[in-house]
């Protein structure tokens, strides 16, 4: 599937499921890139490309690596779910992700772990 298709499907999700939860929302679609702010601060990117590859990045602060990504842009990373991984809070590691860059299935799945506070705790991990 085009990025653009997948950016338009995410923009529509995030719109009827997740809009109480959001103060600003970006869309670029030369990009293909959609920017939320969160009503909280954090910040939430999505990307993908026409290659399949796909990025869901969470800042919470300016501080170095205080963040969480979702990717599959490269494969170096030993996980289970290769070449879907995972980055936690604070750490440059990858783990085993549940994404598959489809927006149908992972946009539930990031938004409840954003919206639970899950996202927060840097040791949280999906094994």
């Amino acid at each position: 599937m085009k990025a653009i298709k997948k950016i338009k499907q995410a923009a529509i999700i995030i719109e009827d499921l997740f809009s109480k939860h959001i103060s600003r929302f970006v869309l670029d679609y030369e990009d293909p890139r959609i920017k939320l702010i969160l009503n909280d601060g954090v910040i939430v990117y999505l990307q993908y490309s026409n290659h399949d590859q796909y990025s869901y990045n969470i800042i919470f602060s300016n501080e170095t690596l205080d963040r969480c990504r979702f990717d599959n842009y490269d494969d170096k990373w030993q996980v289970e779910s290769k070449p879907h991984h995972f980055h936690p809070r604070l750490l440059k590691e990858a783990f085993f992700s549940p994404m598959s860059g489809n927006p149908t299935k992972d946009l539930e799945i990031l938004f409840s772990l954003l919206i639970s506070g899950k996202m927060f705790n840097q040791n949280f991990s999906f094994k």
